[in-house]
């Protein structure tokens, strides 16, 4: 069996800080093990200074890059998030992904790209 990198694209979802918390923890893991030859984390951007985390592991590896969320997000923070993600339908980084992965959001992805939603029964 060949054992090649994969492309990653992580969704973190805006509701809570946990979600990125666990994201970078996932991202952190699998860059010590090389396990993926691109990550891409689509986030708020609010959140990151929330979140206590060691910027240097992040933003200094070229083969991890951050899609912040362009539309602003107001009172229902969760259903804008969603709508806001519908752009990705388009998005020639999430369509190439080998694996989405994200701990809370169910989007129609799975004909696009092999999906993964830990957590959601």
């Amino acid at each position: 069996m060949v054992n090649s990198k994969k492309i990653i694209f992580f969704i973190v979802s805006p509701n809570g800080i946990g979600h990125l918390r666990r994201v970078l923890e996932v991202v952190k893991y699998l860059s010590k093990k090389n396990f993926f030859s691109k990550c891409y984390i689509y986030v708020d951007k609010k959140l990151l200074s929330l979140v206590d985390w060691d910027k240097k592991i992040f933003f200094k590896k070229k083969n991890i890059e951050w899609i912040f969320v362009k539309k602003k997000l107001s009172d229902d923070i969760f259903q804008k998030y969603i709508k806001n993600l519908k752009f990705l339908y388009n998005n020639r980084k999430f369509i190439s992904s080998d694996i989405v992965i994200s701990d809370n959001l169910v989007i129609r992805t799975s004909k696009l790209v092999n999906t993964n939603f830990p957590g959601c029964g």
